[in-house]
């Protein structure tokens, strides 16, 4: 306390340099990959990748309306799918009835590939004879991230907006709530920041005895955001609750 400037200088700058790898951040979904070497679902994965043709990666199904007379517009559609970089093979159209075919695209990458997922954006984008639904694995991790993205900052504001208000009615000062949001922000950014530089960039993967991934898990940086705030808003209003009047150690 007798240098408060100075340690709230120190102290931030410590913080955002943690945060700082968290701007590189990659996420990815789970597969048998993520398992330790010697499990059995991992031994059969892997075995099912090295000796079988076509099992490196889960297909990309593509939902196609249409007409049953219309094969000829589904065949030049699969054409120009199968033209797009990162797709190894495409499948005949097949009918399936209720106006509705099904073309499924197999990767030349594996499921969760970076080039994969960016094949699912680049079949959405080719001209379709009607109205397109892309499905599988590979989709589902593009649609989970896209997901996140979109609604995150409404959640963002909602918790800020809420922390402000909860810390002003028991505090009564509008400097103290800021602080501590500010502080809940710097603590999170230096958590997610040393996640990227342990998980994704596989330090100390020796000690830890994991392997690293390349990338986080797309839903755990939410989960990790709710404990994390909640525990840091937590000790903030453990600190600032005896100083108005809250309970105090009990006394005999």
């Amino acid at each position: 306390m007798r240098f408060p400037v100075a340690i709230a200088l120190t102290g931030t700058a410590i913080l955002l340099a943690f945060t700082a790898p968290f701007l590189g951040v990659k996420f990815t979904g789970v597969d048998a990959g993520v398992l330790p070497d010697g499990a059995t679902a991992k031994t059969v994965d892997e075995t099912l990748r090295a000796e079988f043709v076509g099992a490196e990666s889960s297909p990309i199904v593509v939902a196609v309306t249409g007409g049953q007379s219309e094969s000829a517009e589904l065949g030049a559609y699969a054409d120009r799918l199968a033209e797009l970089p990162g797709a190894a093979n495409v499948s005949e159209p097949r009918f399936l009835g209720d106006e509705t075919w099904q073309v499924d695209v197999v990767p030349s990458a594996t499921t969760l590939d970076e080039q994969t997922l960016d094949l699912v954006a680049d079949i959405r984008d080719v001209d379709a004879p009607g109205s397109v639904l892309v499905g599988g694995a590979s989709a589902e991790q593009v649609d989970q991230v896209a997901s996140i993205a979109a609604n995150i900052p409404l959640a963002l504001g909602i918790l800020a907006v809420l922390t402000l208000v909860t810390l002003f009615m028991l505090t009564g000062s509008v400097v103290l709530p800021i602080k501590a949001l500010i502080m809940n922000v710097l603590t999170i950014g230096a958590t997610f920041g040393i996640l990227v530089l342990v998980f994704q960039d596989g330090r100390f993967e020796g000690l830890l005895n994991y392997t690293s991934q390349g990338a986080l898990e797309s839903s755990q940086p939410v989960f990790l955001f709710a404990v994390v705030f909640g525990l840091s808003t937590d000790y903030a209003v453990f600190l600032l609750t005896p100083d108005q009047g809250g309970p105090r150690p009990w006394r005999r």
